[in-house]
């Protein structure tokens, strides 16, 4: 799975200037011969859901929320990426951290976890 993620995987934060926020991970994979890969990633990492990508033929599995998509953390710590994902999956750990701890309830750390949030999946940043 880590070789999927490298290609196809994606690790989101999007967090609002003033309150709210979404955090995710999903996984999307061509045609319904892989439906059942993805559905087994809802029993390995006890949650999230597969449905249809915006892509026709393209199925996805997405986890989300800072409590359900701390359950993929051990995955990807054992099984390191080897692409430029292994930076935002670092960045996107870090903010993590940020959630869980409320520091996004303070209005100038928050800035500072908006701007991470924003790196994670930049291609410039490797």
């Amino acid at each position: 799975m880590a070789g999927f993620t490298d290609g196809e995987g994606c690790f989101t934060c999007s967090i609002g200037e003033k309150k709210g926020f979404s955090f995710n991970f999903s996984l999307a994979q061509k045609g319904e011969s892989n439906l059942y890969i993805l559905k087994q990633l809802c029993t390995i990492f006890k949650g999230g859901i597969v449905s249809n990508h915006y892509i026709k033929t393209v199925f996805e599995y997405r986890i989300a929320g800072v409590k359900a998509c701390a359950n993929i953390f051990p995955y990807f710590d054992k099984y390191t990426l080897l692409t430029k994902k292994s930076l935002a999956y670092t960045l996107w750990k870090q903010v993590h951290v940020e959630l869980v701890n409320k520091h996004h309830l303070d209005t100038e750390k928050r800035k500072q976890i908006i701007e991470k949030a924003r790196m994670i999946n930049k291609s410039n940043i490797l």
